[in-house]
C-alpha cells in the first residue's frame, strides 16, 4: 500500500527484461545512440519516481533524473557485463540525489549518527496500510524528504521501487543487517511525522 501511496502521481512501467537490458547496453556500448535512447525511454519513469522522493519540486526531480542519465551515459563502460542494469542505475541516482541535496544545501541538520539515536516507538513493519492512496501520497513524500540519508535511500529503495533487502545492500555498498535496521527506524520516525501532523497512518 506504501509503494501504490507513493506512486499515485508518478506512473511506473513493468520491470523490463534484464536481457533486453544487457543487449541495448552492449549495443550502446559500441555507440548505438538509439540503443541508449531505448534505455532511457523504459527507465525514466523509476528515475524520476526515485528522485521525487528527494524533493518536493517536479522540476528538481527532473534535473536530478536528467544528471543521472548523463552520469550514466558518461559512465556505461564501467558497467559490468552480465550485472543487473536496473541496481546499477538505481545506485547512479541515488548518488545522484544525494549529490543534488548537498549542492542545493538541503542537507537535514540531524545526522546519521543523531539520527541513529532517536528513541524508536512504536515502529511497525509497514506503518502506512490504512492510508488512503491521494490524500496522503504529497504528505508522505513531504515527510520522507525529511529524513536524512541513508535512511531516506533505503526507505525509497523498499517501499517505494519494492527492492528486496538484498537488492538494496548491493546498491548502498551495506550489509542486509544494516539496511533492515535503518528502514525500521526510517519507517517509525516516518510515521511520528505523520502523526506530528495529525496524519495517522
Amino acid at each position: 500500500m506504501f509503494r501504490k501511496l507513493m506512486t499515485a502521481s508518478t506512473p511506473t512501467t513493468p520491470n523490463p527484461s534484464a536481457d533486453e537490458d544487457l543487449l541495448l547496453v552492449a549495443r550502446a556500448k559500441a555507440g548505438d545512440a538509439s540503443a541508449f535512447r531505448r534505455l532511457v525511454e523504459k527507465h525514466l519513469p523509476r528515475v524520476i519516481g526515485v528522485a521525487r522522493a528527494y524533493t518536493r519540486r517536479r522540476n528538481d526531480a527532473e534535473d536530478i533524473a536528467q544528471e543521472t542519465w548523463w552520469k550514466v551515459h558518461r559512465k556505461l563502460d564501467t558497467f559490468r557485463d552480465g550485472a543487473s542494469f536496473t541496481a546499477w542505475l538505481y545506485r547512479v541516482t541515488v548518488n545522484c540525489a544525494a549529490d543534488w541535496i548537498e549542492l542545493k544545501g538541503n542537507r537535514r541538520h540531524t545526522d546519521v549518527e543523531e539520527f541513529e539515536r532517536l528513541p524508536v516507538a512504536d515502529a511497525v513493519e509497514a506503518p502506512l496500510t490504512s492510508m488512503a492512496r491521494s490524500e496522503f501520497a504529497k504528505a508522505i513524500r513531504d515527510a520522507i524528504s525529511e529524513l536524512p540519508e541513508p535512511f531516506r535511500s533505503a526507505l525509497v529503495l523498499r517501499e517505494i521501487e519494492g527492492l528486496t533487502y538484498e537488492e538494496i545492500a548491493e546498491i548502498m555498498g551495506t550489509p542486509v543487517g544494516t539496511i533492515e535496521s535503518r528502514l525500521f527506524r526510517a519507517r517509525a520516525r516516518l510515521k511520528s511525522i505523520l502523526e506530528e501532523r495529525g496524519l495517522r497512518p
